[in-house]
């Protein structure tokens, strides 16, 4: 390969976003596209590698998926799709979270929309994955699980209250936050709270409505004063 060529191709990889992949080709048809996330922190560093590691995984597993897919059925298939894409929702120097939304068909009546959120924070000055534990300390978990079912009641369209199967939220669905000014909000997807139909819920907490319920040694303490 001649110089030119060869330094031309260097510079070619060099500008490869590991941040955006592509892919379309038949019937599959994929995206991901995750938001910059500004600085070169160590927090910074972390929530952007973490971020990108669990995302591009997902990314890999529906390719996968799709490919078993298309191998088992052919072309007598409408298709396989994926769409994901992530947003900064909160950033400062001592805390950052990240909202991930994602849209995944592999066949069947419907595709399924999902959220996925991470957090990061400061905590004893090393950065780290935060968890609702984390923010509130594990003596307040319940305490706020309490006060998101509360919420959760009272809206007109979950359903499952109705049966007598909404008494507790799963760790998962409890640190499924994300942080703002104002308080954490926390997502829920289809089928978790009420039918497909009903579509995803989001209900937030202020700061106000967790006073006293914030840990002394959260990263997220200078928020809720």
């Amino acid at each position: 390969m001649p110089l030119t060529s060869a330094i031309a191709l260097t510079l070619l990889i060099g500008q490869v976003n590991p941040d955006v992949r592509v892919y379309k080709k038949g019937k599959i048809e994929a995206e991901m596209k995750l938001g910059r996330v500004p600085g070169s922190s160590a927090l910074a560093n972390l929530a952007r590698n973490t971020v990108r590691r669990a995302e591009t995984k997902d990314y890999d597993e529906f390719m996968k998926q799709a490919r078993e897919v298309e191998r088992d059925f052919g072309y007598d298939w409408p298709g396989c799709s994926f769409e994901s894409s992530s947003k900064v929702a909160f950033q400062d120097a001592r805390a950052i979270s990240i909202v991930v939304d994602c849209y995944q068909y592999l066949g069947g009546a419907h595709g399924l929309g999902v959220t996925r959120t991470y957090n990061f924070g400061l905590v004893q000055g090393k950065p780290k994955v935060l968890s609702l534990k984390d923010v509130v300390g594990a003596g307040n978990v319940e305490k706020v699980q309490i006060l998101l079912i509360e919420k959760i009641v009272k809206h007109p369209r979950t359903a499952w209250k109705d049966m007598g199967w909404l008494t507790e939220l799963s760790e998962q669905q409890l640190n499924r936050f994300w942080v703002n000014k104002k308080g954490l909000t926390w997502e829920f997807d289809p089928y978790e709270l009420a039918s497909y139909a009903v579509g995803p819920f989001t209900f937030s907490l202020s700061w106000a409505e967790m006073k006293g319920l914030i840990s002394k040694t959260s990263p997220l303490g200078h928020l809720a004063r």
